[in-house]
């Protein structure tokens, strides 16, 4: 986190099943906003797998955990 500004870079990481995704980083804000769509194939509705999603502030060295 930005220590200065007390904004974030955020971005999220999202795991269904085999299927893999990430956001874009939205730049210097503690309220981002993510228009994106992400694809995750369903073999059966009766037997959904879930849906992990992570939340992190992009930084140089080390991405911190944001929930």
């Amino acid at each position: 986190m930005h220590f200065f500004s007390g904004l974030a870079d955020p971005f999220v990481k999202g795991l269904c099943a085999n299927a893999k995704f990430r956001t874009k980083i939205e730049k210097n804000t503690l309220n981002p906003k993510w228009f994106q769509d992400f694809e995750v194939p369903i073999v059966s509705w009766e037997n959904l797998p879930p849906l992990s999603l992570r939340l992190y502030d992009k930084d140089t060295i080390h991405d911190d955990k944001l929930g």
